[in-house]
């Protein structure tokens, strides 16, 4: 059986736990049952520099041939100005519209939805950020009290941590429930496993 290829599109100023957050969860996947391969892409192939400071090293660049089943968009300071990238947009429509599963973390639902990629989806995003990213995407379900959601091959979620979240839910999908709770108590990680379950709405007046 080949390995699910797990792509994450990197760019500067991105959130380091929306990246390494859901790839902690996939990495012990890989340890387990040896079947998930990791990558990174940014658009010239280059290192990237995360919002916190701390440079990722990087092997794709866009002008590589891609594919992959699962291609991981996170959030942080850099989706502001990324929206307005017009070469990156134009990749990841095209990239998103092949791979098997599109995720996101945080504010990185906002790529996706500018990149007509959530339209007729549903979807939800950072509760802080909410507003801003709702505005990229017109045609899209937006979902105000969510800590992650699924529509179809879409899959995004809230803030930050929610990404891990939102990783162990989608390892259940694919391998199962006990599967993603061997995961979560490998790392030690206390999962939430419902997608309701959303405090952060409240807290910014969205519910």
């Amino acid at each position: 059986m080949r390995p699910l290829v797990i792509t994450t599109l990197l760019f500067n100023d991105f959130e380091l736990l929306d990246v390494f957050g859901p790839l902690e969860m996939f990495g012990l996947a890989k340890h387990l049952n040896d079947r998930y391969r990791l990558q990174f892409i940014s658009q010239d192939g280059q290192a990237v520099k995360s919002s916190a400071g701390p440079v990722s090293h990087v092997e794709l660049s866009f002008a590589t041939p891609l594919e992959t089943d699962i291609l991981l968009v996170p959030g942080g300071l850099g989706t502001r100005s990324q929206v307005d990238n017009p070469e990156l947009i134009k990749w990841l429509e095209q990239a998103g519209k092949k791979a098997k599963w599109l995720v996101s973390v945080c504010t990185g639902t906002a790529l996706l939805a500018r990149a007509g990629l959530l339209d007729g989806q549903r979807a939800t995003t950072n509760k802080m950020a909410y507003q801003w990213v709702c505005e990229q995407g017109k045609h899209t379900e937006w979902v105000s009290k969510a800590r992650w959601v699924q529509s179809n091959q879409v899959w995004t979620s809230s803030g930050v941590s929610a990404g891990t979240d939102m990783a162990l839910a989608i390892l259940t999908a694919i391998e199962g429930e006990a599967f993603a709770k061997k995961v979560a108590n490998y790392a030690e990680y206390q999962w939430n496993p419902n997608p309701n379950h959303d405090p952060f709405a409240e807290l910014y007046g969205l519910n």
